[in-house]
């Protein structure tokens, strides 16, 4: 019996190890589907692997897109999960619960689906894309310059960046028919970045020798 069993098994076991493979490979596609259902919540049936966003990944629709079908197929719930690959995600549509999240209980949201190697690139570093603890710090030391007063001070510096830039721009269609909007942006950037942080004027769109590194 035993050796029946061995030579059966040796015989099939390319078949065996197929089995196996798929058998792990479709757990691990659906291992996080069942978790809007646990919790209750309304969710859109994922398909296994690609979630809900087979549609993307296929280039069919656009993410936007598709947030846009998920938010009307449910109009009469506060909020409905979906699943972005395998990750669970969670659509919010009542707008008490949008204010609590983005006014009220906003330093308790510290990750916003972004993962980025500060060794490869600067961006990572930034507030947007940092995550955990280190945004809730980054968080703390930079909102005292984000208040609405400071932020009302900076209105006429930028209204004067932005009137040097359309100055800037009529100049260049007076010699010429096509204009860098890369560059013209890179300088506004810049401008706007110099006076209101450092104030400096830079003059960034009619002097690429301004010394200020570029945004762009």
């Amino acid at each position: 019996m035993m050796y029946f069993l061995t030579d059966w098994l040796l015989d099939n076991f390319t078949y065996l190890s197929l089995i196996a493979v798929f058998t792990g490979f479709y757990y691990y596609s659906t291992s996080t589907y069942g978790k809007w259902q646990k919790l209750n919540i309304p969710y859109i049936p994922p398909v296994p692997l690609f979630g809900n966003a087979f549609r993307i990944v296929t280039k069919l629709e656009y993410p936007m897109d598709m947030y846009d079908r998920l938010y009307k197929q449910f109009p009469d719930v506060k909020l409905l999960g979906f699943y972005q690959m395998t990750e669970p995600m969670l659509l919010i549509r009542d707008p008490e619960l949008i204010n609590a999240i983005l006014i009220k209980d906003f330093p308790y949201f510290t990750d916003h689906g972004f993962v980025m190697d500060p060794s490869t690139t600067v961006m990572a570093k930034s507030l947007f894309f940092s995550n955990g603890q280190r945004w809730r710090t980054m968080r703390q030391k930079l909102s005292p310059g984000f208040t609405s007063g400071k932020l009302r001070d900076t209105y006429l510096t930028i209204n004067e960046c932005s009137n040097q830039m359309v100055s800037s721009i009529v100049e260049k269609l007076g010699k010429t028919d096509r204009l860098a909007i890369r560059s013209i942006i890179s300088g506004f950037s810049n401008d706007v970045i110099g006076m209101c942080a450092f104030g400096m004027q830079l003059d960034s769109m009619n002097n690429e020798d301004s010394g200020f590194p570029p945004v762009l």
